[in-house]
């Protein structure tokens, strides 16, 4: 399990150092891509192969069993689902081991003992941790000797002193600095997500999880509506339109852009608020003469 940072080199540094052949998996979702990951292991030589599970990951979000961190981060079920689909690569492609990049205690919702030992539960697998092994319960796979378990590490908390030693000694450089990967993590965005998610629970797909991400954003009685105002991201928006009849782009007659994209939910007459809208969002557009056409 890849997850692009520090802690992933290492864990498969520290797996290859006992002549075990690894591949970084990484999964796909509308809060968190493959793009750094998939970079990181091309610069160092990793074999990586990623997978997009936006659909049943999406169901996880909008009902987790464990529940949510901060924001709208179901941590410990998103961890547990992982799991249980590397655990199913792994069966179908022979792979010998599942392991993880995790820190016990790194992170305080995710990575106590408690939590570690509730996403083995999930993933129903049992899940190596490098870095932490020796302060784990030993696995199968150390029982097997499939991996020798005096050569794991006891890292556990939130200080990265050793591991910016073993970076040295595994002569890594110019690795991404630690941080949040997931945008569920991020206020501005979880509070987008969980209003649409409150207001419309059973009518909200993964792709618009996905539109939300970078435009101005408001909800209405029956609609939601993103629009942007630079022509960059108004590109963006047009690529993004999903085809189907509830998603309608509407441009305006007068000008190019900005273009305002709806989802029109429970078949709502939208024309004369997203007017109002647009007058508020819309510097330039000094008077209420203008009109739409949908694309």
């Amino acid at each position: 399990m890849f997850s692009w940072g520090l802690d992933s080199l290492l864990a498969i540094k520290i797996l290859e150092s006992q002549n075990i052949d690894c591949t970084a998996l990484t999964f796909i979702t509308p809060f968190f891509g493959e793009e750094k990951a998939k970079k990181q292991a091309e610069k160092f030589w990793i074999k990586f192969m990623s997978k997009d599970i936006s659909d049943i990951h999406f169901d996880i979000v909008k009902n987790p069993k464990y529940w949510y961190g901060k924001n709208l981060n179901p941590c410990i079920d998103c961890h547990g689902l992982m799991f249980h689909l590397a655990g199913k690569i792994a069966i179908e492609q022979w792979f010998d081991i599942v392991a993880s990049w995790e820190v016990l205690g790194q992170r305080t919702m995710s990575q106590n003992k408690q939590s570690l030992n509730a996403v083995i539960k999930l993933a129903q697998i049992d899940i190596l941790r490098p870095l932490s092994a020796k302060l784990l319960p030993e696995t199968k796979y150390e029982k097997e000797w499939l991996i020798d378990r005096s050569q794991l590490l006891d890292i556990q908390w939130k200080w990265r002193y050793r591991q910016i030693e073993l970076a040295k000694q595994f002569w890594l450089k110019d690795y991404e600095a630690p941080g949040g990967w997931c945008r569920l993590t991020e206020p501005w965005y979880a509070d987008k997500l969980k209003s649409l998610l409150e207001k419309f629970p059973q009518d909200i797909l993964p792709i618009d999880a996905e539109i939300i991400k970078y435009w101005k954003f408001k909800i209405f009685d029956r609609w939601f509506a993103v629009m942007w105002r630079d022509k960059e991201s108004n590109q963006k928006l047009l690529d993004t339109k999903p085809d189907k009849k509830e998603y309608i782009l509407l441009k305006l007659k007068e000008t190019t852009w900005p273009d305002c994209l709806i989802k029109n939910i429970k078949n709502g007459d939208y024309i004369k608020d997203i007017k109002v809208w647009y007058k508020e969002k819309v510097s330039k557009l000094k008077d209420e003469s203008f009109s739409f056409f949908v694309v």
